[in-house]
């Protein structure tokens, strides 16, 4: 049943079917009842291990995770945990003795060494040595961009043991191979993983997939066709990677969507990559407590060869005015003459690349 979207997240499109607090969920049905279906065979300790329902479940459960896009992961890590029940075992109102509750976690370590395809649903427990143990036992034959995305999401777990797992596990699993099918978590992932404050330690885990000639080469094509999403963001977030730039000259002249064009295109003609790394508060009027918060960038060199006239004369003709503007703007930056681009820009229909031909100009004349 597809969810009214006034008032409701993108995501949640589907009927909840178990939890009752919830009217809808991010999950298809088919999904939620495989991850039911696991729960009640683990709720049946007697038969558990020659539990006849349980491989299938998992399967059917492996196979939703393969069709689940990225994006939800936040919404899905709670809903998982609610309908298979993946409850914290010490709770405030009924704390477990230390001895109780060790023994408890031993008897589902036991439940995922007996089935190892447990590790993805373990994965969204809400005990972290749970948590820790599942990514121990993930394997590269259960990625999907979905489950690559929640294994991620755990290097900014709140506990530190599991922080280091995921690193440890996403050096493990993650190899040239299984890059192609973890690729299409990237786009999320690039914009998503820059507000999480808790992984600093393990970042670089992350930060190495997203700097493979692999990741680089899906992104571009990601930015080269695509036409809806942060697309620009996700363009300057790539730009922090030096293996991006031999891709910059194409999504110059190719990209569907004209920001995407501009930041190129700003890129190869500046011969510097920018990217926010967070923001700052700047005053306005401190007697009235006025402020804005003001982005801060970071820059790196680009070094690949480039034809500037071409660029420039490219980018004057364009039929973005993006891209026109960027490079109205570059012009005034440049003491290096380029008549045929500055005819076209001075005839420009919008007068704020007009006005900045004029500026260009007068400070042509004057130094002269």
């Amino acid at each position: 049943m597809k969810a009214e979207r006034q008032g409701v997240a993108w995501a949640m499109q589907y009927e909840s079917l178990f939890d009752d607090h919830l009217k809808y969920s991010c999950l298809p049905p088919s999904c939620q009842r495989a991850i039911r279906a696991v729960r009640q065979a683990l709720r049946n300790e007697s038969v558990f291990p020659k539990a006849v329902a349980l491989p299938k479940a998992l399967d059917m459960v492996a196979l939703s995770f393969k069709s689940l896009p990225p994006e939800i992961t936040p919404h899905a890590m709670l809903e998982i945990r609610s309908i298979a029940e993946l409850w914290p075992f010490q709770r405030p109102y009924a704390p477990l003795s230390p001895r109780a509750y060790l023994e408890k976690i031993d008897h589902e370590v036991s439940k995922l060494d007996a089935a190892p395809k447990l590790a993805m649903l373990y994965l969204f427990h809400g005990d972290g040595r749970l948590r820790q143990a599942a990514l121990h036992r993930i394997t590269p034959s259960m990625l999907s961009p979905f489950l690559f995305a929640a294994l991620t999401t755990r290097l900014n777990d709140w506990a530190r043991p599991v922080r280091q797992e995921a690193a440890t596990s996403m050096a493990r699993i993650c190899t040239a191979e299984t890059l192609a099918r973890i690729a299409p978590a990237i786009p999320y992932l690039c914009l998503q993983s820059k507000t999480w404050q808790r992984w600093k330690e393990q970042s670089a885990a992350y930060e190495k997939i997203e700097a493979t000639p692999e990741v680089a080469e899906y992104m571009a094509q990601h930015l080269r066709t695509s036409l809806h999403g942060p697309l620009p963001r996700q363009c300057r977030a790539m730009l922090r990677h030096d293996i991006f730039d031999a891709h910059l000259l194409e999504l110059a002249h190719t990209a569907a969507t004209p920001n995407v064009r501009a930041i190129a295109l700003g890129a190869l003609l500046n011969q510097r990559a920018s990217w926010m790394i967070g923001r700052q508060k700047r005053w306005v009027d401190k007697f009235y407590g006025i402020s804005r918060m003001d982005p801060i960038w970071a820059h790196r060199t680009i070094t690949i060869p480039v034809s500037i006239p071409d660029l420039v004369y490219f980018g004057a003709q364009n039929r973005a005015a993006a891209v026109r503007r960027i490079v109205a703007y570059w012009l005034l930056k440049t003491d290096k003459p380029y008549p045929e681009a500055v005819a076209l820009l001075s005839k420009d229909k919008y007068p704020s690349i007009r006005k900045a031909m004029e500026y260009y100009k007068r400070k042509r004349a004057e130094n002269a």
